[in-house]
């Protein structure tokens, strides 16, 4: 089989990472995506309706209420299925200041300095004396938020870029750092948003919070999400959608889910208009 564009970019960076000392994200990398492998064949032999790992789910970003902060799951690869109470450990993210200060920015034309965003940055620098790279406001200012401002021209002119394309030709997928020139993307960095998705089809965002910010400023109906993990009870209504021979075969519970954006795939004979 042929190895995937993204993992042979990888490889590349492999050398780079050698070369450069930055390899602790690269150790990263290997285990996230040995990972996926080993969730996608896991699934496999528990599941009928198994998912591509790599496939994105299409969300419009005002389903995405959630924020998951269960910090078990970032590192364990896409595509996972688990039981428990993970899909409890939420937040309303849109009440934090990245998003408040973003569309301060975007909306209402408030210069950075003013805004909650610059102003959150400022609290964590005083408290831990570095922030996203960063060791100074001003410095800040400089990457960081210029960073975002082109990535909202970007979206306003073209829509949402795919980070996996930008990856593999050698882009770096995390600008707004003041050096940027060696930089080897974690896993976050590489995909889309990650999408926990609980026991009730529940989309909760892992990160991503700057980009979904945008695209809803700037009206992108609909972006890209790459699933971290979904709740066996979601996915066991996977199962019985993909299983069902016709629409009067669902539950009532599988028949109120049928526009989910992870049950796209799959088509149910008999279902009303």
């Amino acid at each position: 089989m042929e190895a995937p564009q993204w993992y042979v970019s990888y490889l590349r960076r492999v050398f780079q990472g050698l070369s450069t000392g930055e390899i602790k994200p690269l150790y990263v990398n290997l285990i996230f995506e040995t990972m996926t492998k080993f969730n996608h064949m896991k699934s496999h032999l528990n599941y009928s309706a198994t998912a591509d790992p790599s496939k994105i789910i299409n969300v419009a970003p005002e389903e995405i209420i959630h924020k998951n902060t269960n910090t078990i799951l970032s590192r364990r690869g896409l595509g996972q299925i688990r039981n428990g109470n993970w899909d409890r450990d939420v937040t309303v993210w849109r009440d934090g200041a990245p998003h408040h200060g973003l569309k301060q920015r975007f909306k209402q034309g408030i210069d950075w300095k003013e805004t909650d965003y610059v102003k959150h940055a400022k609290q964590r620098l005083e408290e831990r004396n570095s922030y996203r790279g960063h060791e100074s406001v001003d410095d800040f200012i400089k990457y960081r938020c210029s960073f975002l401002d082109e990535m909202h021209e970007s979206m306003a002119l073209n829509g949402w870029s795919l980070n996996c394309d930008q990856f593999t030709t050698g882009k770096s997928t995390n600008v707004g750092r003041s050096s940027d020139a060696d930089f080897i993307p974690w896993p976050e960095h590489r995909y889309e948003p990650f999408a926990c998705i609980g026991r009730d089809g529940d989309i909760q965002r892992r990160q991503g919070a700057h980009r979904i910010t945008i695209a809803e400023i700037v009206g992108i109906e609909k972006i890209p999400m790459n699933v971290l993990v979904r709740h066996k009870q979601w996915q066991e209504i996977r199962d019985e959608v993909y299983q069902a021979r016709s629409y009067d075969e669902l539950s009532e519970r599988a028949k109120k889910h049928l526009d989910h954006p992870d049950l796209q795939p799959f088509s149910v004979e008999g279902r009303p208009e």
